[in-house]
């Protein structure tokens, strides 16, 4: 996932706050304090007085990350290339089938489905196209006499109606 120049500066401002938070901390700074002096040298641009509260007691009680963990009910889920097949196999099976169904019979989220069907397999709501244009001409030509054969056979067993 391609993500913005604006984002990537909030990440490296976060990850220089962490850092500065988790220095401060370890020589025996009050998070109030810490936050006085970030405020005095990177105006109000820097985290909030309750972030540097927050990460500064997790960094106190030996918390490797100031980012949240894992909680029980949070699954990880790896897109592997038997899940993305899977997935790539019921789409060609009902083109109609949708992302929730997908996930239902998966069991995996919808977000993760949705994943693989943009991002990996780089399907579109145009993929019938292509479908359409990947299949050989003879496909259509025994496509076409078939209509034709069935046209005939109504014709014989009701009679040509036409107005």
């Amino acid at each position: 996932m391609r993500t913005g120049w604006r984002s990537r500066c909030k990440i490296r401002r976060l990850r220089s706050s962490e850092v500065l938070i988790r220095f401060l901390t370890a020589e025996g700074e009050k998070p109030a304090a810490i936050h006085r002096r970030m405020v005095t040298v990177y105006g109000e641009k820097c985290v909030s007085d309750k972030s540097v509260k927050k990460w500064s007691a997790r960094i106190r009680a030996g918390h490797e990350s100031v980012g949240d963990d894992q909680r029980p009910g949070q699954v990880n889920t790896v897109i592997t290339s038997d899940l993305i097949d899977k997935v790539d196999d019921l789409v060609r099976s009902d083109r109609h089938v949708t992302l929730r169904m997908l996930a239902l019979k998966v069991d995996v989220s919808y977000g993760i489905v949705w994943t693989i069907i943009h991002d990996r397999l780089r399907f579109r709501k145009d993929t019938g196209k292509d479908w359409v244009s990947s299949e050989p001409q003879e496909f259509w030509e025994q496509g076409i006499l078939w209509l034709v054969h069935q046209w005939d056979l109504c014709a014989q067993a009701y009679g040509v109606y036409f107005e």
